[in-house]
């Protein structure tokens, strides 16, 4: 019987206090230093937002004058296509008549007509 007297009376109760006061304190940091992290955190993630924002705002820039620079490519090729289809229905058209002319004037020739 008398062991189980004592064994209630084992912390006093400024013993009691000091534990609870050492757990409080270490809890009260502990919610510090969270509150710390997650505004941390939270900035962070504010400012990678903001960063990947900025990067797709110059890359959709960059696309608008790479497409541009498309265009103008593709319009400067068009006319030189047409440029060339002149020349060459030129050519074509003054070789046919070259040819036209030769093969009229070979009729009577004596060395391919045979």
């Amino acid at each position: 019987m008398l062991n189980r007297q004592n064994l209630g009376k084992r912390f006093s109760p400024s013993d009691w206090h000091g534990s609870n006061q050492a757990h409080f304190s270490l809890s009260q940091r502990e919610r510090s230093s969270a509150a710390d992290c997650r505004a941390d955190s939270w900035r962070a993630v504010k400012e990678m937002d903001s960063k990947t924002r900025n990067r797709q705002n110059e890359n959709t820039k960059r696309l608008g004058k790479l497409g541009i620079d498309l265009l103008d490519a593709k319009f400067s090729l068009s006319g030189m296509y047409l440029t060339l289809l002149k020349a060459a229905h030129s050519w074509q058209s003054k070789t046919l008549s070259k040819i036209m002319y030769t093969t009229n004037s070979e009729k009577n020739c004596s060395i391919c007509c045979r």
